[in-house]
């Protein structure tokens, strides 16, 4: 993990901190990955600690957040209730918050960034009814596939 402060006028350099979910997640991967490579293009530093989906560490890396005084938070909450208090110290603290994939049920965000449009979800969806069928055999009609509100689902 780098560890790094707020930009300063004689630093110009912005400094991020993602939050993600879970590191050895590929999706997450592969977002942060993308992220880094357009932020070293633009001279910004993203740090991605990971919270190993632990939720009380996800807590803690925003504590750590307020006090390395980042430019700003994106992050990709465990679940969007429980990490509400997380969002709320941000506030606080005047540091803007970008969520990812998982709207936070309260606080103030300035965006939120998702990538699951509509064709990826049904293709997720007839992937989840081939793994059952594969499982159980045949998946009778009318079967519902739900994410719970808020969920990383």
């Amino acid at each position: 993990m780098v560890a790094s402060g707020c930009a300063t006028q004689e630093s110009e350099q912005l400094t991020f901190y993602w939050i993600s979910c879970s590191a050895a997640d590929p999706y997450m991967g592969a977002e942060f990955m993308g992220a880094d490579q357009r932020a070293a293009q633009l001279g910004v530093e993203v740090v991605m600690p990971d919270a190993v989906d632990d939720l009380q560490l996800q807590l803690q890396l925003v504590d750590q957040a307020i006090t390395l005084e980042e430019d700003g938070v994106f992050m990709n909450p465990l679940e969007g209730a429980s990490i509400v208090a997380g969002i709320e110290a941000l506030n606080e603290a005047g540091i803007p918050v970008i969520a990812t994939e998982v709207w936070p049920a309260g606080g103030r965000v300035v965006a939120n960034i998702t990538t699951y449009g509509e064709r990826l979800r049904r293709s997720l969806a007839e992937g989840m009814v081939s793994l059952l069928e594969e499982q159980y055999g045949t998946v009778p009609d009318g079967v519902v596939l739900e994410a719970r509100p808020g969920s990383r689902s």
